[in-house]
């Protein structure tokens, strides 16, 4: 337990100090991808920077779990050692801590043998300026059938914050 508590400091130091606004996210994506893919996934890129990881149990239907990965454009002033390494951005809304959850769960899921659902996990640009989750949605519209989609993308796009679940084609 402790190994894991030291990696998700890890990550959420490295993220908090890489901050990237909406779609410019690569620095994000390279490292969310490359971390996806130590832990034996093959992570999808769903956008240009966007990113998804698909657990496919043979179940009907998936539970999905996102993330926003972009950051603000906002001068740190923490003085924290990890602080922003790019002048004028900051992941100040916890974007950084959003992704290094999902991170967490992917880890724990990675030897996961069967679940009563499939589960999708999205790391979504573009949050912060409203079309990420648009983004996404596209993505998912021309691959899978949304049924139910179980996920906060964006109040803005699912109307009053519905939640639905994703069923596979």
């Amino acid at each position: 337990m402790e190994q894991l508590l030291d990696q998700i400091r890890t990550w959420r130091r490295h993220l908090h100090a890489i901050p990237e606004i909406g779609f410019q996210e690569y620095k994000t994506s390279k490292y969310l991808y490359e971390e996806l893919k130590k832990m034996g996934y093959q992570p999808l890129k769903i956008t240009e920077t966007g990113i998804a990881v698909y657990l496919d149990f043979h179940k009907e239907k998936t539970l999905a779990f996102r993330s926003d990965i972009d950051a603000l454009e906002i001068e740190e002033q923490t003085g924290v050692s990890f602080k922003s390494t790019h002048q004028g951005k900051m992941h100040a809304c916890g974007h950084d801590g959003h992704m290094t959850a999902l991170l967490g769960l992917a880890y724990k899921l990675k030897d996961v043998q069967d679940l009563p659902h499939n589960v999708l996990l999205i790391f979504q640009p573009g949050e912060e300026v409203v079309n990420g989750a648009p983004s996404i949605i596209q993505v998912f519209l021309k691959n899978i059938m949304l049924k139910e989609f179980m996920v906060y993308i964006c109040s803005q796009m699912l109307m009053k914050e519905k939640l639905l679940v994703v069923k596979v084609l």
